[in-house]
């Protein structure tokens, strides 16, 4: 009996698919790293975490500069918060939306549909290239690292490592 190799169906076009579902678990992961952050952030500044993420960058943006917060790291936070909320929908959509590749013009790109963004008008649709994956996953990556770094006691600059 011949035990047929699945491996002997994966096309190219199953690579690149396979590449996008790979970007997106990456991009998740990377989210999932800031929203951490983001909420240890917070408990260094003696606050308590919001459940939602979002609820956790508006605490962020009302926070005062203080002993725990100076100046330069609250303006380098709202620098990061600017760019978080632009990716706040981008990121609801991948996580919430149902995901289907498709080849535009030559080009393996996926396409979400949110559930929670349907209307009795119709669907929309979010359209994501791979770069569009590798751009966000490196923003949250970015944003992590800095909250990292921030309401620490050696954290009196807000820019340790020079890339606020």
């Amino acid at each position: 009996m011949s035990v047929e190799n699945p491996a002997a169906h994966f096309t190219a076009a199953n690579a690149h698919e396979g590449s996008l579902k790979a970007a997106r678990s990456d991009c998740i992961d990377a989210f999932n790293a800031v929203d951490a952050a983001v909420r240890d952030l917070i408990e260094r500044l003696d606050m308590i975490p919001a459940q939602s993420f979002c609820e956790n960058l508006d605490r962020l943006q009302k926070m005062e500069p203080s002993v725990k917060l100076s100046a330069a790291d609250k303006k380098s936070i709202e620098k990061r918060l600017s760019i978080l909320r632009q990716l706040a929908r981008f990121r609801h959509d991948i996580v919430h939306g149902k995901m289907t590749i498709l080849a535009i013009d030559g080009e393996q790109q996926a396409t979400f549909e949110n559930v929670h963004t349907r209307s009795s008008f119709g669907t929309v649709e979010r359209r994501v290239r791979f770069d569009d994956f590798a751009s966000a996953q490196r923003a949250w990556k970015a944003a992590a690292q800095s909250f990292r770094a921030k309401g620490r006691p050696s954290s009196t600059s807000g820019n340790e490592t020079g890339s606020d």
